[in-house]
């Protein structure tokens, strides 16, 4: 059944798919007024046309991430930096930093600043005199330290050296190409490339594609649907002129196309995911839905279930890492992820901690993660916590919590309102221009320019709105007592529940530190502050009716 709140659509898919966090970015970082300088290496050279939209989509997608205010419009320039003083825009913006009309820098690389030493050193110094205040930068990890700045000018130094970013430059044009829904290697089983190189059925064998998708939503194995392939004569092209291929259609090949996105109409190129039904007329071999419930995504609040691997394939995972200790070697175990198939065809996940340390007697074995979640929620279980002192701490928190949160509300309404003033002057000034210019294609530009920032200026004043409330409603109210102590005791029972993978880390790190396992039992555990401290002062009690335990509960941390 299709939910209504959540539509089984190429969008839903894409978040599904998508991970990772950005990094966080500090007040005093949103508070600034970034440039975003772009260039390429000579005007003559036609190669690199795309050059400087691309450093620009990608700076600018670092903004946008991050909520940094960024000064329109970019800096850009067609010229080389292989020698100082020829370059008006860089000049240019180098005096706005000296003026205070900026305060940070965004760019593709250290390169595209500067390949000569005069004006690389211009930038080292304004940034040891705090008149650049930030740097931030698409392929280049730039630390704010000292260090950060001698690695900077080493990477001045080496900029004519374009092997170490070849990989970059060539995922950046790839990101593109991907944008426009192209193929960027061969085409997928079941489709062909055409002349643009984008992806069309190819006949008989897009058929049988189909076919194999309604055989696994039916249940039917891997080795069934195989040997359907193979008796129908499926086969393998990239062009319509291409001699076509008989393939091996083993289980591996087979898992990788039933668990491919692009059937449900999704390219995926690295880290792009396009809707290839928003740029052309894509026939997907499946539905969306459809794909979600072969691939168990409609499951997606199932432990794991956002970590999967090709069958047979063994991953490492975030849960507990480097918490759980070997209890015969003493070194940590390895945190990874398995998935099976039973006999019945039902798939399974299985997540364990792992011994790879050399000559130790127990390695390339492991323990089953549940060991260690039977564990805690036991003595947990075990735990009293009526104490008046253990309600007193938790309120003095709470007030801490809200203190905290009210600042940050009240610094983030002070950035908004500076934002959504800066987004009303660039509107102001993108309608000018357009009274003004008469050149259709910049009018193009403008009007483009304008609908985003109108866009852009909408969000910000919803959100605006949104902590405007929540500093009216104020502060969370303490629970009382009685209420505080039936949350503790549900305490187990929650982490039982906890589906989410970083949320179950996050609940056992808030309150061990690591565990030390042998023969499916946790010998030694290491409580975190203030949980130990609570313990060792009778502020938490133990023996309140649960398991029996012969565990002292503040064992050093030194097993680590």
């Amino acid at each position: 059944m299709e939910d209504t709140k959540h539509p089984y659509n190429p969008d839903l898919l894409i978040r599904l798919l998508q991970g990772g966090s950005d990094e966080e970015i500090s007040n005093e970082a949103k508070d600034l007024v970034y440039a975003i300088y772009a260039r390429k290496s000579r005007e003559e050279d036609d190669r690199q046309t795309r050059s400087i939209p691309d450093q620009i989509l990608e700076c600018q997608k670092i903004a946008d991430r991050n909520g940094l205010k960024v000064f329109n419009p970019p800096f850009q320039e067609a010229m080389s930096a292989k020698e100082s003083g020829n370059r008006s825009e860089f000049l240019k913006m180098m005096k706005m930093f000296t003026e205070g009309k900026i305060d940070g820098l965004i760019a593709w690389h250290p390169d595209r600043l500067s390949r000569n030493m005069l004006e690389a050193g211009m930038i080292i110094d304004n940034l040891d005199r705090e008149i650049i205040k930030d740097l931030k930068f698409v392929s280049y990890n730039y630390e704010a330290s000292t260090m950060g700045k001698v690695m900077l000018a080493l990477a001045f130094a080496m900029s004519k050296q374009y092997s170490d970013k070849l990989s970059e430059d060539v995922k950046r044009g790839n990101r593109n190409i991907a944008s426009q829904g192209k193929r960027i290697n061969i085409a997928k089983p079941g489709y062909i490339r055409d002349k643009n190189r984008l992806l069309q059925p190819d006949g008989k064998n897009f058929d049988l594609i189909v076919e194999a998708f309604k055989m696994r939503l039916r249940g039917e194995p891997l080795k069934s649907i195989g040997e359907y392939l193979k008796e129908q004569g499926f086969t393998e092209k990239d062009h319509e002129e291409d001699t076509p291929k008989y393939p091996k259609l083993n289980n591996t090949k087979l898992s990788r196309i039933l668990r491919d996105p692009l059937y449900a109409g999704i390219l995926r190129t690295g880290a792009s995911l396009v809707n290839l039904g928003e740029i052309y007329n894509f026939k997907p071999a499946i539905s969306v839905q459809d794909f979600l419930e072969i691939n168990k995504f409609n499951t997606i609040d199932k432990v794991f279930r956002q970590r999967k691997s090709i069958p047979g394939m063994k991953s490492e995972t975030k849960l507990m890492r480097k918490m759980v200790v070997c209890g015969y070697c003493n070194k940590n175990f390895t945190a990874s992820i398995t998935h099976k198939h039973s006999k019945s065809g039902k798939e399974d996940w299985y997540y364990y901690f792992r011994c790879d340390t050399p000559g130790c007697k127990f390695k390339n074995k492991s323990e089953k993660a549940k060991v260690i979640i039977d564990f805690v929620c036991g003595f947990l279980r075990g735990l009293q916590y009526d104490s008046p002192k253990l309600y007193g701490e938790y309120k003095t928190e709470l007030a801490r919590v809200n203190k905290k949160a009210g600042e940050r509300l009240k610094g983030e309404k002070d950035q908004l309102a500076r934002a959504i003033a800066q987004s009303k002057t660039q509107i102001e000034e993108f309608k000018r221009y357009l009274v003004k210019t008469e050149d259709n294609n910049l009018r193009g530009l403008f009007e483009t320019d304008l609908k985003q920032e109108m866009e852009r200026l909408e969000t910000k004043e919803t959100r605006l709105q949104e902590i405007r409330k929540l500093l009216e409603v104020g502060s969370t109210a303490p629970l009382t007592h009685e209420q505080f102590i039936e949350l503790m005791n549900k305490l187990p029972d929650e982490i039982e529940k906890t589906q989410d993978m970083e949320q179950l880390d996050y609940k056992i790190r808030k309150l061990f530190s690591n565990f030390v396992i042998k023969d499916k039992n946790v010998l030694i555990y290491t409580l975190q502050s203030p949980f130990k401290e609570f313990l060792e002062t009778g502020i938490i009690s133990q023996c309140r009716g649960g398991e029996t335990r012969t565990h002292d509960p503040c064992v050093p941390n030194a097993v680590l």
